[in-house]
C-alpha cells in the first residue's frame, strides 16, 4: 500500500473518531437532561416589546426528594440583594413571598447592596467582594461565614439591624434542613459595568463565570437542593434632561441590560434549573414607571413581581398568569 493511500485512510480514521465522540457526548448530554422533567410556560403577555415570557421549571428528581426531610414544608433559602429585599423595607418581594407561598418557610441570607460578579480573583478576599454571590456560595460550602460576619455592614446591607439579622441566621443555618434555594439579583452588575464574560468563561470576574460556577458548587455540594433562579425586573435611570434610559437600551460600557439576561439564562438552561423569567413578564417601556422607580420596585411592582414569582413555585411552572 502506497504512503498516499495510508495517509488518506489514517485521516478517514480520525474524522470517523471525531464523529463517533460528537455522538457519544450528545447522548450523554440527552440522556442527563431527560433524567429531569421539565414545564416550559409559553404565555405571551401582549405589549410594547412583544417578547415570550421565559419561565421554565425543572422538577426535582426522585433522589433528590428522597434524600429530604418529609416534613410537608418547603424550606426556601434565599440569596439576593436589594430587588427582593427593598433595602429591608417591610413591603419587599422577600416578605409578600412569605405571605404568598403555600407551605413554606423562608430563610434570607440576601445582602442588599451585593452582586452576582466578584471584583477580584478567586483567591482574593476583599470586603467589596464579601456578600458576592461566589463568596456567600462558598460560605454555605464551607459552613465558614467568618468573612462575612467581620465585614463592615455599611458593605452588604443598608442598615446595621439588617447585618445583625444576617449574622443571627447564619449561626442557625442547617443546609441540611435547606430543599430549595432562590436566587434574585437586580441589575447590579450591568450599572456598576461588570464583565458579562471574563474570557476563560467560568471566571468569577465575570457575570456568567460567577453565576455559573456559584450554581454549579451548589449542585455538587447539596444534590438534594432544588435551584431557582429569577431574573431581575426592567430598570432605568433618568438622564441629564430627566429623559428615561432604559436599561435595556442603555449601554454603560459593557453593552445593555439584556446582555446579562441572555447570559443569566443560558446558565439556568446549562445547568438545568428552574427560571422565572421577571424580565419579560408584564412590565415594559410604556407601563415602567408604574411599577418601577428607576432601581427599585413601586408597591404595585412587588405585588406583581411577588405574585408571578408564588404562582411559579406554587404551581411548579404552571401559573395562572
Amino acid at each position: 500500500m502506497s504512503e498516499k493511500k495510508k495517509f488518506k485512510i489514517g485521516i478517514h480514521a480520525v474524522l470517523g473518531l471525531v464523529i463517533l465522540g460528537i455522538i457519544v457526548f450528545m447522548v450523554i448530554k440527552l440522556l442527563n437532561w431527560q433524567s429531569r422533567t421539565v414545564t416550559i410556560d409559553t404565555n405571551v403577555e401582549e405589549g410594547s416589546f412583544d417578547m415570550e415570557n421565559l419561565d421554565f421549571y425543572v422538577f426535582p428528581t426522585e433522589d433528590q426528594l428522597a434524600a429530604r426531610k418529609d416534613d410537608g414544608i418547603n424550606n426556601i433559602l434565599v440569596l439576593g440583594n436589594a430587588a427582593i429585599s427593598s433595602n429591608g423595607e417591610k413591603h419587599s418581594v422577600l416578605n409578600e413571598l412569605k405571605k404568598r407561598l403555600d407551605n413554606a418557610e423562608i430563610t434570607s441570607l440576601v445582602s442588599d447592596k451585593s452582586k452576582v460578579t466578584c471584583e477580584h480573583d478567586n483567591a482574593v478576599y476583599t470586603t467589596t467582594d464579601a456578600y458576592c454571590l461566589y463568596n456567600m456560595v462558598n460560605a454555605l460550602v464551607n459552613n465558614d461565614f467568618t468573612p462575612q460576619v467581620q465585614t463592615s455592614a455599611s458593605e452588604g446591607f443598608a442598615s446595621e439591624k439588617l447585618h445583625d439579622s444576617f449574622v443571627d441566621t447564619v449561626v442557625d443555618l442547617d443546609m441540611k434542613n435547606i430543599d430549595t434555594i432562590l436566587i434574585m439579583y437586580s441589575l447590579q452588575d450591568y450599572y456598576a459595568s461588570m464583565l458579562p464574560m471574563y474570557m476563560d468563561g467560568d471566571n468569577v470576574l465575570g457575570y456568567h463565570g460567577s453565576l455559573n460556577t456559584s450554581i454549579k458548587l451548589l449542585q455538587e455540594n447539596f444534590p438534594w437542593v432544588s435551584i431557582i433562579l429569577a431574573s431581575p425586573y426592567p430598570e432605568y435611570m433618568e438622564g441629564d434632561k430627566g429623559e428615561i434610559l432604559l436599561d435595556s437600551t442603555t449601554d454603560f460600557g459593557q453593552g445593555n441590560g439584556s446582555v446579562y439576561l441572555q447570559h443569566q439564562y443560558a446558565v439556568a438552561t446549562e445547568r438545568c434549573i428552574s427560571y422565572i423569567d421577571n424580565y419579560y413578564y408584564k412590565i415594559n417601556e410604556e407601563n415602567i414607571t408604574d411599577y418601577v422607580d428607576s432601581f427599585f420596585l413601586k408597591k404595585k411592582g412587588i405585588d406583581l413581581v411577588a405574585e408571578h414569582m408564588a404562582d411559579f413555585i406554587n404551581n411548579k411552572g404552571k401559573g395562572s398568569y
